[in-house]
């Protein structure tokens, strides 16, 4: 007992000692180590930064900590500058505290094998190549009417939103610019409805981070980055209630933003909802969602009663039900094909019908006679993506010419001019007289149908 209390007078000791030594220490004023509101204002504890408070700053405010004794970041941050395009620079730093840096969209290196010197060129990045490309069709005369410029972000990477001139504005995938969920029916439609398009990347995100985790790593990086792009391809086109690893995800609205009202699945019978702000923070109170008329964010112009769109109502009908049947360890069998929804719960643009499939509106009607039997060509490449521009198109703008399965025919020609287009509808190269349209080179053999056609409409 007595050889106990011997070491717990040796260890209080010590730790009184530690104590009168850690407070005597210079730069250590407060009882502990947490940064508390009021340090850096306390003149006898706050270190002595030696640097002015930065006004203007052409380049970026970075806190580099300097100061050694600024372990709660007092100090200003100091302003590296922006390099311009083509200024010499390099990447090795003499000081370990770095005044300049290469601007926006460039990075520090040789412009040609043979240089010798590394100066701020453009980074190599999808979309700033694309960007390169477009400049250099405007200023050679090449470019088309309707080829828009690529919006890039200040990483070189593509922005959220990207419309098609007199066309739709898509969400897109950040790293190659491909249009993943979310449209709006045009640019003035995009701007009023504030599209942001942060919901289809947060789902995008889902899907790939779920095909990381499914893909086993080669040490062939070109396989795995293939395999990598078919999983994601395949899981774009299947049900957005069928994400494997991620089967809850937020609720989006048509144009990609998040809904303002998110509902989480509390019981079998009844989800909660609840308003979220910009910060995805819970905003007010939370209820059933059949109480979601009461919430201070709905609104009767996007949101249903019922919280649930047509197509996530039926799909989530049978899961509610599998979910019941699973917790009496029993199995569901309900021999129902069920619709393929979109991230916003609303039917998505290629739906099956028995052995067809067809292009079907957001509420799941048809649209027009767009189909395509499985068993041919056409219905292994549908994605009834002119269909559904056709009908979502804002009012006034020209509505696109598709093929018979709804995907959009690989030529457009609008008053009096024909232009090739992707599958997306955007212009790929300069539009040709429709008089001589066979200069298109690479466009279908049936384009010389419209030759004799002055309207500018196709002739099948």
């Amino acid at each position: 007992m007595e050889k106990s209390v011997r070491k717990m007078k040796a260890l209080v000791a010590i730790c009184v000692s530690l104590a009168v030594f850690i407070v005597e220490s210079e730069g250590v004023c407060t009882d502990n180590f947490l940064c508390e509101t009021g340090f850096c204002n306390d003149q006898a504890c706050a270190p002595n930064c030696g640097l002015p408070e930065t006004t203007e700053c052409v380049g970026e405010l970075l806190q580099l900590y300097e100061n050694p004794k600024d372990f709660c970041s007092c100090c200003p941050s100091r302003c590296v500058s922006y390099l311009k395009a083509g200024s010499v620079c390099s990447t090795i730093s003499l000081s370990p505290f770095p005044s300049e840096m290469c601007g926006p969209q460039l990075t520090c290196a040789l412009e040609k094998p043979d240089d010798k010197v590394t100066k701020c060129i453009r980074s190599k990045t999808s979309c700033l190549d694309a960007l390169t490309l477009y400049e250099d069709n405007l200023s050679n005369g090449t470019l088309g009417v309707n080829q828009a410029r690529p919006n890039c972000d200040t990483d070189g990477y593509w922005e959220p939103i990207q419309c098609i001139r007199g066309g739709l504005c898509h969400c897109v995938e950040k790293d190659n610019g491909e249009p993943i969920f979310g449209i709006a029916g045009g640019e003035a439609e995009s701007q009023m409805g504030k599209q942001d398009c942060l919901c289809a990347r947060n789902y995008y995100e889902s899907l790939y981070q779920g095909c990381r985790m499914t893909l086993e790593y080669h040490l062939d990086g070109v396989q795995y980055e293939r395999d990598l792009k078919a999983c994601l391809e395949k899981a774009r086109t299947a049900s957005a209630w069928d994400n494997v690893y991620f089967p809850s995800h937020m609720r989006c609205l048509s144009n990609g933003n998040f809904d303002v009202i998110q509902c989480a699945e509390r019981t079998v019978t009844e989800d909660m909802c609840f308003c979220i702000n910009d910060d995805m923070t819970i905003n007010g109170t939370i209820t059933y969602q059949s109480l979601i008329t009461d919430l201070q964010c709905f609104d009767e112009d996007i949101h249903n009663v019922e919280y649930f769109n047509p197509c996530e109502k039926i799909v989530g009908h049978y899961k509610k039900l599998e979910q019941s049947y699973a917790q009496q360890g029993r199995t569901l069998y309900h021999g129902t094909q069920l619709p393929k929804c979109s991230p916003d719960g609303s039917f998505d643009k290629v739906q099956l019908n028995g052995t067809f499939y067809y292009c079907s509106d957001r509420e799941g009607n048809p649209i027009e006679d767009f189909k395509a039997s499985i068993y041919s060509a056409e219905g292994r490449d549908i994605n009834c993506e002119c269909a559904f521009a056709k009908t979502y198109l804002s009012e006034g703008l020209a509505k696109p010419t598709c093929e018979s399965n709804g995907n959009f025919r690989s030529f457009q020609c609008q008053a009096g001019q024909c232009f090739c287009v992707d599958k997306y509808g955007r212009q790929t190269k300069k539009e040709v007289d429709q008089l001589h349209i066979d200069e298109l080179g690479d466009c279908p053999e049936d384009a010389k149908n419209v030759a004799s056609n002055p309207s500018g409409m196709y002739v099948d």
